[in-house]
């Protein structure tokens, strides 16, 4: 074969592949029906509202205005700060759901009950982008490592991986409260203060040269490896229960008049401190 015959035959296949990865899909197939490479579809830095109900369990939880990863769980008419690193496990969960298989509704419609869509596992609403997405779960499917979902009553059924579930069931029952008093980590300080009587005690704060430098009780400089492991036990300081949500009644917790009151001060400008009111022993002490 004549060396321009074979440059030419490289050439046609070359043109072969590129229309081939060109065109929309393969031959002969479709891409409306083509399954979704997740289900739902959003990202989970637009969501700003989660609910979870299972049964008469519901749990709710709301993006903080203006903030990137900060949740607060709903409690009546209180908010609790909630742990971020299990809110965002959850939404990468559902954000994140790869569809093994899906169920035309006219063909589901008759086997809801047998999927256990008829009385969902656990329900989710999320607000994402501004837009409801609403999310049902039934069954393990018989391999036991999917689950049946849905997006509503009369909708089509979808086989995702069950991780989610597990996650939404979990968040119910555990409540994904943070157990950390304060939002900064010791890294995040600026300064601390504690006041007793409304009298500052002691007041400690870095200045332009990073070291830490006192005002209260005296002036002068702190041991720096000793008073940062203090600023750390305050700060990682973690709540072992909740006694009361929006308690009306703060002086039988010895409350209404503080025995102390600490105050930690983030880095950054515009950043308001975060303030802790110590009351009263429990009974414990």
């Amino acid at each position: 074969m004549k060396p321009q015959n074979v440059v030419v035959l490289v050439v046609i296949a070359l043109l072969c592949v590129g229309v081939f990865f060109l065109l929309p899909g393969s031959p002969g197939e479709d891409d409306a029906g083509r399954l979704p490479a997740v289900m739902p579809q959003f990202a989970k830095s637009d969501a700003t509202v989660v609910t979870l109900t299972a049964k008469t369990a519901k749990l709710e939880l709301r993006k903080r205005p203006g903030a990137a990863d900060r949740w607060d769980v709903v409690e009546g008419l209180e908010l609790v700060r909630a742990d971020a690193n299990a809110v965002d496990d959850l939404l990468a969960a559902l954000s994140r759901q790869s569809v093994r298989d899906r169920i035309e509704y006219a063909e589901a419609a008759a086997n809801i009950a047998e999927y256990g869509l008829d009385k969902p596992i656990v329900e989710v609403a999320i607000t994402a982008a501004g837009q409801p997405i609403r999310l049902r779960y039934g069954k393990l499917s018989r391999e036991g490592v999917n689950a049946y979902m849905d997006t509503g009553e009369g909708t089509d059924v979808w086989v995702v991986p069950k991780d989610a579930t597990d996650l939404a069931v979990s968040a119910i029952t555990g409540g994904l409260r943070s157990k950390r008093l304060f939002d900064s980590t010791a890294f995040d300080v600026a300064k601390l203060e504690v006041l007793k009587g409304g009298v500052t005690v002691a007041s400690v704060e870095k200045d332009l040269s990073q070291l830490w430098t006192m005002s209260q009780p005296f002036k002068g400089y702190p041991n720096p490896k000793s008073f940062e492991t203090l600023l750390s036990d305050i700060v990682n300081a973690e709540i072992d229960r909740w006694i009361e949500f929006g308690a009306p009644d703060l002086a039988k917790h010895g409350l209404a008049t503080p025995a102390y009151e600490v105050r930690i001060s983030p880095r950054g400008e515009g950043k308001a401190p975060e303030v802790l009111y110590v009351g009263a022993d429990d009974a414990g002490g």
